[in-house]
């Protein structure tokens, strides 16, 4: 009878015992590890990323447009038709229409442009490139990553003058040159024919923006006030009413 009181003290003081580890002691260990788990799950990740990061943009600008444009794009549009999201309005001193199986951007007074987007869209890392005619006037150009939201955007324009610039539209309307050049690609291209068709192209990635003119690359920046957006085209009078024809846009995702 003793020997049984004994154990059976050890099991009630035993079993107790195992009650607690399992409903305090347990959780607590599990949580724990559960936490170092997530953790470690999400360094990697981050290391991951930071090495996908470090190895496309260690790549020679030249090789990495190659790289891109030589995929299938992801978005493909002739810009022949209204068959798009692209915006279609006219008004006496800007427009965006499509005419004659092309997109057409106009502005008419001195320094201003058009904004003639495709507000469905919304990309973060890609490569955006379209062909464009200048009919007239002075420059035309694409816009990326715009947030309509807060009025915040960027546009790469070139001129007849073959430059070419990058700027940052911020939302409180001040507007900051990132990057400008002289190109004699763009200058010979629209020197030789003023009606000849220029290939341009920004390639975005992360912080990093890359442009291009008939696939040679002009400049790279890095510049991280938006992440992404709808991306769009434009016309830019600086001193005489300015029309840019654009087709066969495509876009890849980086």
């Amino acid at each position: 009878m003793a020997a049984l009181l004994v154990v059976l003290a050890f099991l009630l003081v035993g079993g107790s015992g195992f009650g607690y580890y399992l409903a305090k002691v347990q959780p607590t260990e599990l949580n724990a590890q559960a936490t170092s788990v997530v953790q470690n799950i999400l360094a990697a990740q981050v290391q991951a990323t930071t090495q996908t990061i470090a190895a496309f943009t260690a790549q020679p600008p030249q090789k990495m447009y190659a790289q891109v444009t030589s995929r299938k794009p992801d978005f493909s549009d002739p810009l022949d038709t209204q068959e798009n999201s692209w915006i279609n309005y006219t008004s006496p001193n800007f427009g965006c229409a499509f005419i004659g199986g092309a997109y057409h951007a106009t502005a008419i007074l001195n320094d201003t442009y058009s904004l003639c987007i495709s507000p469905d869209t919304n990309y973060s890392n890609f490569a955006f490139q379209v062909r464009m005619i200048l009919l007239r006037g002075d420059s035309g150009g694409l816009l990326f990553r715009m947030d309509s939201k807060h009025g915040s955007f960027y546009r790469f324009t070139i001129d007849r003058g073959g430059n070419y610039y990058l700027y940052f539209h911020a939302s409180d309307n001040s507007v900051t040159l990132l990057t400008r050049g002289l190109s004699p690609t763009i200058y010979n291209a629209l020197l030789q024919s003023p009606s000849q068709a220029v290939v341009t192209t920004v390639i975005a990635y992360t912080s990093h923006i890359y442009l291009f003119v008939n696939g040679q690359f002009l400049a790279q920046v890095n510049n991280d006030k938006i992440a992404s957006g709808p991306i769009g085209l434009t016309a830019l009078s600086t001193t005489q009413p300015t029309e840019v024809a654009f087709t066969n846009a495509q876009l890849w995702i980086v």
